[in-house]
């Protein structure tokens, strides 16, 4: 047995191989593609956090940085959900406010499709990403190529409007929305 033990300290252990050039290469590409993704994943949440800038923030469900709680490991996949929905909520809110007709949908089904996707089967369920990315960079373009058209509610102030439009406190929408309900309120009680 001490043989054994002696043998064993006189015959180091033979020396390790370098990495070959496949398996270099074979690292070498795995990092960079998930570097890739990574990149694709940042430039997706921007237009996503793009498109919530183009919400009024009275209208939004979150705020636009928000969107960012998706790059978390483990909760990321679980914030997307919420994100989906949210975008969606928001765009409707933004979209009655403007008056508008959309679809209704805003994207949440095809959001949520990539959402699941992702997490039963993995990156082909990307291709659900790329139609919703795409409908949620169309939805930014009409908010941001047309002019802002919404109704007034007596929760805007009216310094703002008068800041923003130029007009007088007497064009303002805000004290004509008075100046009419106290006449119908006036014509209520006389008539």
């Amino acid at each position: 047995m001490f043989t054994l033990l002696q043998r064993g300290f006189n015959n180091p252990p033979p020396a390790r191989n370098p990495p070959d050039a496949e398996g270099l290469f074979l690292i070498l590409f795995c990092f960079g593609m998930l570097f890739v993704v990574f990149m694709i994943a940042l430039l997706f949440l921007r237009s996503l956090s793009n498109c919530l800038k183009e919400v009024a923030p009275r209208n939004r469900q979150m705020w636009p940085g928000e969107v960012w709680y998706c790059l978390l490991p483990f909760i990321g996949i679980v914030w997307l959900i919420i994100t989906v929905l949210r975008i969606a909520d928001s765009l409707d809110n933004e979209y009655e406010d403007r008056r508008w007709k959309g679809d209704r949908d805003f994207g949440k089904a095809m959001g949520l499709a990539f959402a699941i996707s992702v997490l039963v089967i993995g990156p082909p369920g990307g291709i659900f990403g790329l139609i919703y990315w795409i409908k949620i960079s169309g939805y930014t373009r009409s908010l941001r190529n047309s002019p802002r058209r919404r109704s007034v509610s007596f929760d805007d102030d009216p310094t703002t409007y008068q800041r923003q439009s130029g007009n007088t406190v007497d064009e303002n929408p805000w004290f004509q929305n008075i100046e009419n309900e106290q006449d119908r309120e006036r014509h209520r009680h006389e008539g």
